[in-house]
């Protein structure tokens, strides 16, 4: 997928993003979850379980599926499953969660049930996802299958970790669709980093072994990924081959994880917003706060990639707090281009969390840059930028490959221009919109995803 935006970039250029407001919802990042076990046979078919590594605020929304991955898209052909979790209490980080199936298909959803060594402030709901199209076999396969943990669904997946068992991971385009224990590792997982591949088909359940209560984050990733991956054997997994697999719960019963002290079912900041928008000579980012409790600091982080962040600046919290308190900062040396900018918040005794990543495009010969809003979009949206003169112009809506899917001519006055656009009778996914015209100030790009 993430060959194919490029290819779309390159079509058209540098895109603009918009003015982006944060939401409270945890975004999940490449390892920030790890499977810890999953069952593929007998009476426990279809059991996972996780430990999630970072805090799940009210709202986060994550995705399960074992289709085949090719070639930057999901195999959704086979209809294996395509479980939705929704988090609907603060679930702190090192936190197990794990998933049954009850024997049944979609949309019959099993329980989810979350286990820690100090008590769990929240919850997790599961339904068989309405929005993609597949999701109601019975799902793992008994010879050995896979199975990923993603963001965004199956039109613009943000993968999160990933195991298989069996055969090793296909080389790109080299999976086939029609065998469900075939499949691709994403280009943004690591084998042995924050995905398995454990390399034998005779399992018909694996699990982490737990073998010490692991202090930080770090120390209790290295203990999952500990062995050689080339070979698929890792130190701390067991394999149970037994025609009745295995029950996680049961299994795993012995782990105990420290990542966290002393959680609280109250949120230590309750963050309204987070804003960058581009100005003539940087990038603006604004926050806004409803309450803080125990608050230290902030810290603006900065990335290229938006994978490896490096600190920008620091803000000092309020403590604690029942107002309405308002930060700013300012980016003076922006990127030429597209950036990533992320808010975390550390308390007093140490613990900290992010909140969601917004990105920037930055372009020093403009002044203004297109804005859409709202964007994400469902069926109407409204585009706004600046023309010097009074001009016909057209708005061009492509996909990744460059092909339009809408277009619109309009006439701009000098100045500000908004054009509302109705979109409901494009897909699903992520889209380019482009804004033609010799007078158009920011002839540039803005990415655009249709819910």
């Amino acid at each position: 997928m993430k060959k194919n935006i490029l290819y779309a970039l390159l079509f058209f250029g540098i895109f603009c993003s918009t003015k982006t407001t944060a939401q409270v919802q945890t975004t999940l990042n490449p390892g920030d979850m790890a499977f810890i076990g999953f069952s593929t046979s007998g009476n426990w078919d279809d059991y996972i379980s996780l430990v999630t590594f970072t805090d799940l605020y009210v709202g986060t929304v994550f995705y399960y599926s074992d289709n085949p991955y090719k070639n930057g898209t999901f195999c959704t052909s086979t209809l294996e499953h395509c479980i939705q979790f929704t988090v609907t209490g603060y679930i702190i980080a090192g936190t197990i969660i794990s998933y049954d199936d009850g024997g049944s298909d979609c949309p019959s959803v099993g329980a989810v049930t979350l286990s820690n060594t100090t008590s769990n402030c929240g919850a997790i709901t599961a339904i068989c996802s309405a929005t993609n199209t597949a999701g109601t076999n019975a799902g793992l396969n008994s010879k050995g299958d896979n199975a990923f943990i993603f963001q965004g669904g199956y039109a613009s997946p943000s993968f999160v970790c990933a195991i298989k068992n069996g055969g090793k991971w296909k080389n790109t385009n080299t999976a086939s669709c029609t065998d469900q224990d075939n499949t691709e590792l994403p280009i943004t997982l690591t084998d042995g980093v924050n995905a398995l591949w454990i390399g034998s088909g005779s399992c018909r359940g694996l699990n982490y072994t737990c073998p010490a209560v692991t202090q930080s984050v770090a120390a209790f990733q290295a203990s999952i990924y500990t062995g050689t991956p080339s070979t698929g054997s890792y130190t701390n997994w067991t394999c149970t081959t037994g025609s009745s697999g295995i029950q996680l719960p049961n299994a795993i019963s012995t782990c105990s994880f420290t990542l966290a002290t002393a959680p609280s079912c109250v949120l230590p900041v309750d963050l309204y917003e987070f804003t960058a928008q581009t100005k003539t000579n940087g990038v603006q980012l604004k926050w806004t706060t409803v309450s803080e409790t125990n608050n230290d600091y902030f810290t603006v982080e900065k990335s290229v990639d938006g994978i490896s962040f490096k600190e920008l600046t620091k803000a000092k919290g309020a403590g604690n707090s029942e107002v309405t308190l308002y930060y700013s900062t300012y980016d003076k040396t922006p990127l030429n281009g597209v950036a990533y900018y992320r808010l975390k918040q550390t308390d007093f005794n140490g613990n900290y969390r992010y909140f969601k990543t917004i990105e920037v495009t930055y372009n020093s010969q403009t002044e203004e840059q297109i804005n859409l809003y709202p964007n994400p979009v469902t069926e109407l949206t409204k585009v706004s930028f600046n023309a010097n003169d009074i001009n016909t112009s057209t708005i061009n809506v492509a996909n990744y490959l460059g092909n339009v899917v809408y277009s619109k001519a309009v006439e701009t006055q000098k100045g500000l221009n908004k054009i509302e656009l109705q979109l409901m009778d494009i897909p699903s996914g992520i889209y380019f919109l482009k804004i033609s015209g010799n007078q158009i100030l920011n002839n540039n790009i803005v990415k655009l995803i249709r819910q």
